[in-house]
């Protein structure tokens, strides 16, 4: 247990030192280890952890359990699962996952027990029918960019998958979550290059960015605004 915690509290120094991590995002990242045991206390019914195994209770009495690498020697070898939240309104577990460079969450359901992997915290659309997982990440370590899921029929359906970094986009942008407006509008900052006409004095910008769902499509609407463009390095972070 010792070693897990050691290994965990290294891959939460590289994290918060050398990845693009939003503070409130950071912040949750260096807490989930202590919070762990508040919410193992919480949902002690449907969740146990003994020594580096951690057990998720189906609805059907069985188990999943997710067992930490013992060999962390080495980076495709190194996974360390903690406990996050047990969201029984809508039948799924969350679980943090670190390695030992990067990190991501697994969503698992509490009927089937099927794993789910969302690049960063999930954020509830008012409806409880979606999420949002937005994340910003240029050390290549994590995904960067905005996902969009449906949960249907017990499982959970992609409905986007916006990485600017890969083609055709290939552009370089972080993107920050900010609200759910509703449950068809998401409200996101960008931080991105600048081309010198908004912001001439530095050459990178943030600005709103409106993700909505029209036709069954989700589109983005950006906010140009002489008024909404803040101009200067890293203003996401």
């Amino acid at each position: 247990m010792k070693k897990s915690i050691f290994l965990f509290s290294a891959t939460i120094l590289f994290l918060l030192t050398f990845v693009h991590a939003l503070p409130s995002e950071a912040e949750l990242i260096e807490d989930i280890s202590a919070k762990e045991q508040e919410q193992l206390k919480k949902f002690a019914p449907y969740v146990k952890r003994d020594g580096n195994v951690l057990r998720l209770r189906l609805k059907s009495g069985s188990f999943v359990t997710l067992s930490d690498s013992s060999d962390c020697t080495r980076g495709e070898t190194c996974a360390l699962y903690q406990f996050v939240d047990y969201y029984k309104d809508i039948g799924f577990y969350l679980v943090f996952i670190g390695y030992y460079e990067g990190f991501e969450y697994s969503m698992i359901s509490d009927k089937s027990g099927e794993k789910y992997m969302v690049p960063a915290f999930p954020e509830f659309s008012p409806d409880r029918k979606r999420f949002v997982s937005v994340s910003a990440n240029d050390s290549g370590y994590n995904e960067n960019g905005v996902f969009v899921d449906r949960f249907e029929d017990d499982g959970i359906v992609p409905e986007l998958s916006y990485r600017p970094f890969d083609p055709p986009v290939n552009e370089y942008a972080l993107y920050r979550f900010i609200e759910w407006k509703d449950s068809q509008t998401v409200l996101l900052d960008k931080y991105t290059r600048s081309d010198r006409k908004l912001c001439p004095k530095t050459s990178d910008m943030t600005y709103p960015v409106i993700l909505k769902l029209e036709k069954g499509e989700w589109k983005f609407h950006e906010d140009l605004s002489s008024g909404t463009v803040k101009c200067g390095p890293n203003v996401i972070d």
